[in-house]
Order: structure tokens, then C-alpha cells, then sequence
């Protein structure tokens, strides 16, 4: 009976995993990935109140006007929470907990996360820098 019930908490915990990320794999890769670019392309014209200098990112957060009128399309049907721009990559925040989040790269930065969906684009459960635990590029 316990292992049943143990059972029955993992598969409900997996679920909402899945369910988290759904959005992210149902999204079109190319395009996120052109969107976020754009984003880190125009990082210059954010104004918010983190700033954007000295390697700060700029923040852009679901309720601002900024928000409506800046990012992309493509990265709104997401539903994210907020978004930061640094020169070299975008972090989307889609929630908070369980911690989902997708990286997008410009072609030549470092890249990590937890989980390769194309190059340059990765999903990202917040923990360590140096995950790259599965290419899901192939699905």
C-alpha cells in the first residue's frame, strides 16, 4: 500500500513536470530562437529598472508595457513571468516552481542547461550551469 501511494506522488510529480514544459516543446525552436535573438539584438533599447549596463541584464516583466510592445510573438505564447536579455543569451522565465525556464544563446556564447532542444536553445530546470543531460534536438 505505501509503495503504491509513493508510486502514485511520483507519477503526479512527473505530470506536472510534463506539463510545465509542454508549452516549451509544443513551441516552434527556430522561431523562439530568432525571437530571443531579436531580443538580445535590441538589449540596448530596454529601459527598466535593473538597467542594462555593465553586464546587467534588462528585465521585462509579463504585466509591463515594455512587455506587450517588445517581445516577440513567439516568445509570448510561452506565457512567461518575466524575461531577461543579457548581451549574449535570454533566460524565459515560464515559472518560478517548479523552476522551468528556457535558455536561448547567440551563435557564439558558451551554452548550457539542462536539457538541448536545438542548438542555441535549451530548457532549464535552474540548477546547475553544466548540465547537458539530454539532446532532445531529435524528438
Amino acid at each position: 500500500m505505501v509503495i503504491g501511494f509513493v508510486a502514485a506522488i511520483l507519477l503526479c510529480i512527473r505530470g506536472c513536470y510534463w506539463y510545465v514544459q509542454k508549452p516549451i516543446y509544443d513551441a516552434n525552436p527556430d522561431a523562439l530562437l530568432r525571437a530571443c535573438r531579436v531580443l538580445m539584438t535590441h538589449r540596448h533599447e530596454l529601459h527598466n529598472e535593473s538597467g542594462n549596463s555593465r553586464g546587467k541584464p534588462a528585465f521585462l516583466g509579463s504585466g509591463t508595457p515594455e512587455f506587450v510592445k517588445t517581445v516577440p510573438e513567439a516568445v509570448k505564447t510561452l506565457r512567461p513571468a518575466y524575461i531577461a536579455v543579457w548581451k549574449d543569451h535570454v533566460l524565459v522565465c515560464i515559472r518560478a516552481l517548479p523552476r522551468t525556464y528556457v535558455l536561448a544563446f547567440s551563435e557564439n556564447a558558451k551554452q548550457y542547461g539542462t536539457r538541448r532542444i536545438i542548438d542555441g536553445l535549451w530548457y532549464y530546470n535552474g540548477h546547475s550551469r553544466d548540465q547537458d543531460n539530454e539532446d532532445v534536438s531529435a524528438r
